[in-house]
């Protein structure tokens, strides 16, 4: 079990998956496929107002803008 915020445990445990996958040699970013990645982050935002998922995940709570800052820290 870890310690700390909530916050600090998230990131650790991204940290982790992260290493996980590179040890796989599973790439972890999307620039890692592609040069062509510039709009996707908008892209995906506006497909999901397009279809009205406003709220995404476990909760609900995700909104399309925070899917796009998602993606967006992928690149």
């Amino acid at each position: 079990h870890k310690t700390g915020t909530d916050d600090e445990v998230a990131q650790e445990a991204i940290i982790e998956t992260e290493q996980f996958f590179k040890a796989l040699g599973v790439a972890t970013h999307i620039s890692d496929y592609t040069s062509d990645f510039a709009d996707t982050a908008a892209t995906i935002r506006q497909r999901f107002e397009e279809r009205n998922w406003t709220g995404l995940g476990e909760r609900q709570s995700l909104t399309p803008a925070d899917a796009e800052q998602i993606v967006l820290n992928a690149y």
